[in-house]
């Protein structure tokens, strides 16, 4: 009876000992899984922040060169409106049509008439306006 009860309690300590590094091994490999989903969370984290840090520094390019071809746009058009202010104010005189001109007959001789009594009334009385031999 004590060989039989010596026999099971031994079965039980080597059943309870295999159990244990049973369940050692299960929780080993359970760290294990831990670890591994810890470093490919933290490798997707990395290769996250890679991309959004390739991404900010595309865009950041993408607003520059904006800003340069705005810049540049416009140069040019300020460029166009100076050479067409400098091209009218070559112009002296006003360049009408035919028809204009037809149009605007008694206008136009009212200015002339009005000019050549200023540039008479100038040569006639030439600085009046100045007083310089007191």
């Amino acid at each position: 009876m004590d060989r039989f009860a010596y026999e099971a309690e031994k079965a039980k300590q080597e059943k309870l000992k295999s159990m244990r590094i049973e369940n050692q091994d299960f929780l080993f490999k359970q760290m294990a899984e831990k670890d591994s989903r810890k470093y490919h969370d933290k490798d997707l984290s990395n290769l996250q922040s890679q991309i959004l840090e390739r991404d900010t520094a595309e865009y950041n390019e993408v607003e520059k060169q904006k800003a340069i071809t705005g810049r540049l746009r416009y140069f040019e058009h300020r460029q166009l409106l100076e050479k067409q202010i400098q091209a009218n104010a070559l112009r002296s005189t006003p360049a009408m049509s035919e028809t204009e001109i037809k149009l605007n007959r008694g206008l136009l001789t009212l200015v002339e008439k009005t000019l050549s009594k200023r540039d008479e009334a100038a040569s006639v009385a030439p600085d009046m306006g100045t007083i310089e031999e007191e």
